[in-house]
Formats: C-alpha cells, sequence, structure tokens
C-alpha cells in the first residue's frame, strides 16, 4: 500500500473484497503531482462491523487505516481531557488504542501484499508494468582509460577512477561526482570542462567554489594546465561598481575556464524575460495540482495546501526576482555559459520541496534563496543543452535523508 505505479482501480477492489462491500460503496483517488491518496467510502460503512471490528478499530476504521497506509503514516488515537474553569481542553495519545490500530494497519498491508498476487491476471499486469518502467536498465560502466588529456602538465597523471569520473560527466552530461574528501574532485572538475571545451561539447564552462577556496582552486587549476585561458572573479571585481566590467569580459572572452564563488555566483542574475518564464512555469505546476483534485467538497485539505504551498512560491520568486537585491546590465543567460561545476554542492540542498508531509527530516518546506537561484539557473542549462550543463561535486550529497538525494536529483 503507498505504492505509486499500482492503479487506484486495485486499490479500490482491494477494499471491496476484503471489507465485503460493493463496488460503488466506495472510491478511491491518487493526485499524482502531490503524491496523495484519498479513500472516500459511502455514508455509513465507516461504522460497519467490518470496517471498525475485524479490519479497524472502534476509533480508527479500516478506511481510514488504508488511507493513511496508502500516504505513508500511522494512526495515532488521542483522548480529550476537560480543562478546567478557564483552562483549554488538552489531548493525550491513548497509547493501548494506538498500539491497537497499528496492529490492524499492519495486518492490512500485509493482505494487500498477498492479495495484489492472487489473481493470475492482476499479478501478471502488476510484475509486467513493474519490469518494463522500473526493471529494465542495467547501468552503465563508464572507462576512461583512452583519454590522453592534451595541453595537461606532464608532471601530473590522472588516477584511473578520475579518468572514468571525467569520460561519464563527457557521455552522459549531468553528473554528480560523490567522491570522497582527498579523491581529487578539483582535479576531475577541471579535466572534464577542458575535455569539453576542447572537443566542443562546452564553449564556455563556468567553476563556482565555496567563498574561502576561489584562491586554492584557481592555483590548482593552472597548475593542472598552465597555460589555460582563466578568468577569476575576485571579491573585488564583485564590487558594485566593477560587476559590469566583470560581466562584459566573461561573455566576450573565450576562456577556457571562469571561476568565482557560491556568493558571487548568486548575485549573477536571470534576464527578467526567463525569470517571468520560469515564475509561470512554477505556478502552472500548482495550477495542474488544483485541477487536478476533482472533488472540492471532499478535498478540502488537500485544495487549502496546494493554494497555500503556491501562495508561498510566488512570494519567493518576487522576492527573489526584486530590482533592490541584484543590479541589471547583463544576466546569466546572456553570458553564453553552458557548463557550470559545483563544488561543494551540499551547500544548495536547502531547497523547497512541496510535499503533503510534515516534519521529515531532509525535507525542506522552506528553502533558501541560493538554492533556489540554482534551480532556475539549472533550468536555463537544461533548456539550452537538454540532459547536459551541470555538475555537481561533494563527498556528503546525501547526510541524513533521501529527501536530500531527492533534491541532489531535481
Amino acid at each position: 500500500l503507498g505504492t505509486p505505479w499500482i492503479p487506484a482501480k486495485d486499490v479500490q477492489r482491494f477494499l471491496v473484497e476484503t471489507i465485503g462491500i460493493a463496488p460503488s460503496s466506495v472510491s478511491v483517488e491518487y493526485v499524482r503531482k502531490e503524491a496523495l491518496w484519498k479513500v472516500r467510502p459511502a455514508s455509513g460503512y465507516r461504522t460497519s462491523a467490518a470496517a471498525i471490528s475485524e479490519y479497524g478499530t472502534e476509533d480508527v476504521d479500516a478506511f481510514t487505516l488504508v488511507e493513511q497506509a496508502l500516504n505513508m503514516r500511522s494512526p495515532t488515537v488521542r483522548r480529550r481531557i476537560p480543562g478546567g474553569p478557564g483552562e483549554s481542553d488538552t489531548y493525550v495519545v491513548d497509547q493501548e488504542a494506538t498500539l491497537l490500530a497499528r496492529e490492524k494497519q499492519a495486518e492490512l498491508k500485509a493482505r494487500f501484499g498477498d492479495w495484489a498476487f492472487e489473481d493470475p491476471e492482476r499479478s501478471e499486469r502488476l510484475v509486467c508494468h513493474y519490469n518494463e518502467h522500473f526493471n529494465n536498465l542495467r547501468l552503465r560502466e563508464f572507462d576512461g582509460e583512452h583519454l590522453t588529456f592534451p595541453r595537461m602538465s606532464s608532471a601530473i597523471t590522472m588516477r584511473p577512477h578520475q579518468k572514468h569520473a571525467i569520460w561519464r560527466n563527457m557521455s552522459s552530461g549531468n553528473t554528480l561526482l560523490a567522491h570522497v574528501v582527498g579523491a581529487g574532485k578539483t582535479f576531475t572538475m577541471v579535466s572534464a570542462g577542458m575535455e569539453m571545451k576542447r572537443t566542443g561539447l562546452a564553449q564556455k564552462p563556468l567553476y563556482v567554489v565555496p567563498n574561502h577556496m576561489l584562491e586554492q582552486f584557481s592555483r590548482e587549476f593552472l597548475v593542472l594546465y598552465p597555460d589555460a585561458n582563466l578568468l577569476v572573479a575576485t571579491k573585488q571585481d564583485l564590487a558594485k561598481a566593477r560587476r559590469q566590467l566583470l560581466k562584459a569580459r566573461m561573455a566576450t572572452g573565450d576562456w577556457d575556464g571562469i571561476v568565482m564563488t557560491h556568493s558571487s555566483f548568486e548575485k549573477i542574475a536571470m534576464s527578467p524575460g526567463f525569470q517571468a518564464r520560469f515564475l509561470a512555469d512554477q505556478l502552472a505546476e500548482y495550477e495542474e495540482l488544483l485541477a487536478s483534485v476533482e472533488d472540492r467538497s471532499l478535498s478540502r485539505n488537500i485544495t487549502k495546501r496546494i493554494e497555500k504551498l503556491k501562495a508561498g512560491r510566488k512570494a519567493k520568486l518576487k522576492e527573489m526576482t526584486g530590482s533592490g537585491a541584484k543590479d541589471g546590465g547583463l544576466f546569466f543567460d546572456e553570458l553564453g555559459i553552458d557548463q557550470v561545476f559545483i563544488d561543494e554542492a551540499h551547500m544548495y540542498k536547502n531547497l523547497e520541496t512541496p510535499t503533503k508531509m510534515d516534519r521529515v527530516a531532509g525535507i525542506q518546506t522552506g528553502g533558501s534563496n541560493r538554492a533556489f537561484d540554482l534551480l532556475m539557473k539549472a533550468r536555463y542549462l537544461q533548456s539550452r543543452t537538454p540532459g547536459r550543463g551541470l555538475t555537481f561535486a561533494t563527498g556528503t550529497p546525501v547526510s541524513n535523508s533521501l529527501g536530500e538525494m531527492y533534491t541532489m536529483m531535481r
């Protein structure tokens, strides 16, 4: 229960056969954009004997248990304790009733796992669907031993894992270099950018590094490629009086690489036209989500939550695109940059993630402007060279939760 690719009609059929009711007595809806399930039995069925005694409890009926299981939630039973004069009521968890409800839910989940394969036609259909959509790929193995690296210093020899990573970056486009500290991510990124430039896969690579790493990264770049035509954007270059000159040099020069810090990268805005399109696309996602909620009277909470997320997204984008935060002149999408390497990419993991789940570690419902700015620029790179243009490097891509992995992939 809760597997998103299983059709809602199968879940509905499970309830019909398990609880013993007519097919018209219950409906199951799945809002794909919000990954939200809704189970709606007909009037009176929640209090039937099967729903509250055999498959549920008096506190949590079977339909609610199945709906919570579909949405990856566990039931919790609370009792109201009336407050004294002038005091508000309090609620405490009924441990015994909660444990009983969770046991019933576990039985329903186990029953669904067996039921899905009892009917040969249903079993064959679900297995075929899974194999065709999720079990049909073999991971490619990348071998970069053939790379020769013209212009690289003869005093340096790349390690096999670095060659493989460079070839992967060149072959497959967007790449995460999730190498441990000391594995040589800097040399890997620099060599990948130089090889992309040499082979025509990229015209103007940009390297974005932590603020304290600008000098060290630039020095290591020139150690590896002594004759590289490198532009290093220092703190002085990003001062307001000199920023337009820097952007003009970035746009007009034939650079092997441009190096700047995380904070400098954020100061170079996207053009107002692209920002407007990005805003429209972001809001369209929520409009589509709202349109997918068919019965507003029965899905009132879903609708309210989506409207709140939509309003929050609109406010954030207006804040980011305000004229006071960044100056004008040339914009990021006018500089000719078509490949961006992000060093220490875990510093961008605080990205807003619309979700129905609350208080889940690693899933941000607010997020930072830095991460959202990178998302906007990633969308630009994606529109310019689909599937290419972005490389992340970090030794800690996932430190606490799968939510961080989702953010990296996004």
